[in-house]
């Protein structure tokens, strides 16, 4: 018995061990912005392209959109759901 709790115990650390160091590193570099820590390593980083986002988003995404709302950074607060009767996605980007 005390073998297979053994057994257990390394086969969990084996597991989540890289999961919590690869998830502490995110943290710590923080590439997307979510955290409001600041240090030299994420201080400067490359703007992620919003328009390649919503292509991915609309290439990836379940959902069935009949319209495209296309616009400059005013449009980006356009609310998609004020047109009754379509599908629209916004496609606008700042």
């Amino acid at each position: 018995m005390k073998y297979c709790r053994c057994w257990l115990v390394i086969t969990i650390t084996v597991m989540l061990l890289p999961l919590f160091v690869v998830g502490g590193f995110n943290y710590y570099i923080d590439p997307l912005w979510n955290f409001a820590h600041a240090h030299k390593y994420n201080r400067i980083q490359i703007a992620f392209d919003e328009r390649q986002q919503k292509t991915n988003r609309l290439h990836f995404s379940p959902a069935d959109y009949d319209t495209l709302i296309l616009g400059s950074s005013r449009t980006t607060y356009m609310d998609h759901s004020e047109l009754v009767g379509y599908q629209a996605y916004n496609y606008a980007s700042a």
